[in-house]
């Protein structure tokens, strides 16, 4: 019967609820000022994200890349592998080596025996002319003294590259055997230090080590741990040039700035 609720009149089925075209539209419109707001946030989220993920990739490869070039030699310091006992010449491959002007250029003879070892232990590695373009910095400034196209980089496969590095055949009173710039994914953007662009040296044990962070600052280097460090360009924020930026962001396994 009609009075149990088994049948409905034909009227009741046309008069449920429904909403009225400027209703949607004000939804719709809502939706879209909220999408607006949070998607830049999100999507600067997960670029970082895609960031930190690139550069712990990229640490880990090049530490493993030089452990693996002690094995090969049968040695436990990194100084006493052909390719850093063998230079040649100068002390040095790479900035500061002696030249007038000073260059990085992988391919002069200074270099040829890091040239080799690199070649070595990572397969499809490239020595190319370095883009030209500018090194920028967390605080808006930018350097043209890197990166020069008369240079060499040092290319890997996954676009990644080395630039403005120092190779040295002698270990520093800190105990390092040099430095680079790693440019996590090469010549895309943004180029910004502490973004795709992180600052490293390079320790006798072979492992990667990342400026600004704890471990340098235990190797005697205090002044440019990034939580203390009061020196701008070595400051990993908005308001300094980002040179810590590594230590912290390996630390935190983050990019919080």
């Amino acid at each position: 019967p009609r009075s149990q609720g088994y049948l409905l009149p034909r009227n009741d089925m046309s008069s449920k609820a429904a909403f009225t075209l400027a209703e949607v539209l004000i939804t719709l419109g809502i939706i879209g000022v909220v999408a607006a707001l949070t998607l830049p946030t999100l999507i600067s989220n997960y670029q970082k994200r895609v960031y930190v993920t690139q550069l712990k990739k990229s640490v880990s490869v090049l530490s493993n890349g030089f452990r693996l070039m002690m094995a090969h030699d049968g040695v436990t310091e990194l100084k006493d592998t052909h390719a850093f006992s063998g230079m040649v010449g100068a002390d040095d491959c790479g900035s500061d080596n002696g030249s007038s002007p000073l260059v990085n250029n992988m391919l002069t003879n200074d270099c040829s025996s890091i040239r080799e070892g690199l070649t070595s232990v990572f397969s499809g590695i490239q020595f190319v002319p370095c883009d030209g373009l500018a090194t920028n910095y967390l605080d808006g400034t930018s350097s043209t003294t890197m990166r020069k196209s008369s240079e060499s980089c040092v290319k890997f496969p996954d676009g990644s590259e080395i630039y403005s590095y120092r190779f040295k055949k002698n270990k520093s009173s800190h105990g390092y055997l040099g430095s680079f710039w790693l440019d996590i994914n090469g010549t895309k953007n943004p180029n910004i230090v502490g973004r795709d662009i992180f600052l490293f040296r390079i320790a006798d044990n072979g492992i990667v080590i990342p400026m600004g962070s704890q471990m340098e600052a235990d190797a005697g280097y205090t002044n440019r741990y990034w939580r203390t460090t009061t020196i701008s360009g070595w400051k990993c924020d908005l308001s300094g040039q980002g040179r810590a930026c590594a230590g912290r962001v390996l630390e935190e396994d983050a990019m919080n700035y």
